[in-house]
Formats: C-alpha cells, sequence, structure tokens
C-alpha cells in the first residue's frame, strides 16, 4: 500500500535534486523556492510522473516474480496496476490543463511530435476508462464490456508510452534538455521498452505451461466461488511448485473460454501434481 507514495515522493525528490544543482550555482535563478519551481514547471512534472508510472504497470503485466513477494501476492499487485491506471487518468488531465506550449523546431522525424499530443490524450483517456467501466458496480450492470474488446481497449496503454516517448523527445521541454532529468527518464523509457518487448516477444519462451484435465468440478450455492480439480494430463520432470494463495493463469479448450484468467490455488504442494 505503501508504493504508489514511495513512487511519487521519489519522483519530487528527484525534481528537488534539479531545483538543488540549479539554485545553488546561480544566484540569479529565478525560482526563489522549491515550490515556485514546481509551479512553473508543473505540466512537466505531471507528464514524468505519468510516464514513470506506465513504464512501472508494463512491468507488472510482465508478471515478474519479484511483484509477487514485494506487494505479497499477484492480488495485490494487480490492484496496485488498476490504482495506478487511475492516477495516471488523474496525471494526464493535469498535465493538459497547465503545461506551458511548446516550440517545435525540430524537422523529420520529431516534426510531429506536438501533433500527437491531442489524439495520445483521448487514446489515453478512453483506454483507461474503458478499463476501469468493468470494475464500477453500477455500470457493470448496465454496461457488459465483452472480455476480448476490453482487452484491445486495455491494451492501447502500452502503444500510447511509445507515443509519449516521442512526443517527449520532440517537445523542447525543460525535462529533457535538463541532464538529471534526462537520465532519470532515459532509465524509465529503457525499462519500459524493456518489459513491453519481454511481455510481447518474449515472455512465451520464459512461462511455465502445463496441460491439466478437469476431473472435478464443485460449487458453493451460497455464492458465486467454484472450485476446480485439475490433474496432470502428463508427468514431467520439473514439477510446478507453488504455495496456498498464489495465482495461477488457466485458459480451457472451450469456446468463450480460450483467454486466460487468474485461479487462486487453494491447497497444498502435492507428489501427484493435484491442483
Amino acid at each position: 500500500k505503501y508504493v504508489l507514495p514511495l513512487m511519487i515522493l521519489s519522483h519530487i525528490g528527484v525534481w528537488y535534486l534539479v531545483f538543488f544543482f540549479l539554485k545553488v550555482p546561480n544566484f540569479s535563478f529565478t525560482d526563489t523556492s522549491f515550490i515556485d519551481f514546481m509551479i512553473h514547471h508543473q505540466g512537466e512534472f505531471y507528464a514524468t510522473l505519468m510516464m514513470r508510472l506506465i513504464s512501472f504497470n508494463i512491468s507488472l503485466a510482465c508478471r515478474f516474480k519479484y511483484a509477487e513477494k514485494l506487494f505479497y501476492g499477484l492480488d495485490k499487485a494487480y490492484l496496485i496496476h488498476k490504482y495506478t491506471g487511475y492516477l495516471v487518468f488523474f496525471l494526464v488531465l493535469m498535465h493538459n490543463a497547465t503545461i506551458i506550449s511548446y516550440t517545435n523546431n525540430y524537422i523529420g522525424f520529431f516534426s510531429l511530435s506536438k501533433e500527437v499530443a491531442n489524439p495520445m490524450f483521448y487514446a489515453l483517456l478512453l483506454s483507461i476508462v474503458a478499463s476501469a467501466l468493468p470494475h464500477i458496480p453500477f455500470v457493470k450492470k448496465y454496461l457488459n464490456i465483452p472480455y476480448h474488446i476490453w482487452k484491445v481497449l486495455h491494451f492501447l496503454m502500452w502503444p500510447i508510452f511509445f507515443v509519449g516517448i516521442y512526443h517527449s523527445f520532440g517537445t523542447n521541454s525543460f525535462a529533457m534538455n535538463n541532464p538529471i532529468l534526462a537520465i532519470y527518464m532515459y532509465s524509465v523509457y529503457i525499462i519500459g521498452i524493456y518489459c513491453f518487448f519481454y511481455r510481447i516477444y518474449l515472455y512465451k519462451f520464459f512461462k511455465i505451461e502445463r496441460d491439466y484435465k478437469i476431473i472435478k468440478i464443485k460449487r458453493y450455492n451460497d455464492s458465486q466461488i467454484i472450485e476446480l480439480y485439475l490433474f496432470p494430463r502428463t508427468v514431467r520432470k520439473r514439477k510446478l511448485r507453488w504455495k496456498p494463495g498464489q495465482f495461477a493463469f488457466f485458459k480451457f479448450e472451450r469456446e468463450g473460454f480460450k483467454e486466460s484468467h487468474p485461479f487462486t490455488i487453494s491447497n497444498m504442494q502435492n507428489i501427484n501434481g493435484l491442483v
């Protein structure tokens, strides 16, 4: 629960470091206090924090082992993923409302960096709103977005990240001209780009897949809980290791159930591999 506040505080810390190194050697520096400095550059502060959070969300989508250990479960990591998206929604609104208009002096590849801002703004809002709708009870009751459509809209966040990188390089902004902020944002971009390519192209080589068959289905009448008992179809030397409470993603060979969804593993690890 402290991850997002710590990320925001560390981001403010980077900006304070920039202010400190600009203020100390330059007595004619116009912003007399850190608050004045932040008010002057608030639009870029929101934009850089937004890009850092999107990069962080992309890393969570990779399902790295560190996330499960850091957040004490994949379900809590996904909650952070959701709340981070809501914060990005707020930041993109604040950035659009407070950013100072920059002149674009670039030609060639970066010549459209300023023009992509508005389409990116609306695409990002659409992606976040569409991702949030299924989690709002009274909206879900009347508007049921099919999962495959929701997944595509949710995926928009990833290409928007690349458009944001393109936009930041093409605008003559303070953040990309300051050495400290530039190195900081380059690091954010590199992590986000690596995680994107890992999730799209490399994840399938590192994930562990096993074939199971359903041997029993138990339904609880008083709730929406369903228990599935799964048994391995084939015996493998490398057995799966798990702990009760961990999540596994399953997809079933039946029309309408081929999309993978997380299920909680409720039993202890055993010799025969029953899940």
